[in-house]
């Protein structure tokens, strides 16, 4: 399963929003809720360093609390995801193996 967001469109067009919206997603927990434990959080192989990775996937819901505030969003953000129904089956799959 891969997350994408349209970054053409506000809020999510400030960089400083996605920043905050990455630290609040606890990979590990999204992991094992929808992923049924399958699966690896991870970001493309090659642009990035192992430090600058770590740092990407940082899970830190007080700096993305503070990087909210500081764009004026003091009381949080709501933001609407869809997911597809095909993570159902796969899931289905790795738990008959």
């Amino acid at each position: 399963m891969q997350l994408y967001v349209n970054a053409r469109r506000a809020p999510l067009n400030d960089v400083r929003v996605r920043k905050a919206l990455s630290r609040t997603l606890d990979r590990d927990e999204f992991i094992r809720v929808l992923g049924g434990g399958w699966g690896l959080s991870g970001v493309l192989s090659g642009l990035f360093s192992q430090e600058e990775i770590k740092e990407i996937l940082k899970y830190d819901p007080e700096e993305s609390r503070r990087l909210l505030a500081e764009e004026g969003h003091h009381s949080g953000l709501a933001v609407e995801f869809t997911f597809s129904a095909r993570i159902s089956p796969i899931r289905n799959c790795w738990n008959r193996s």
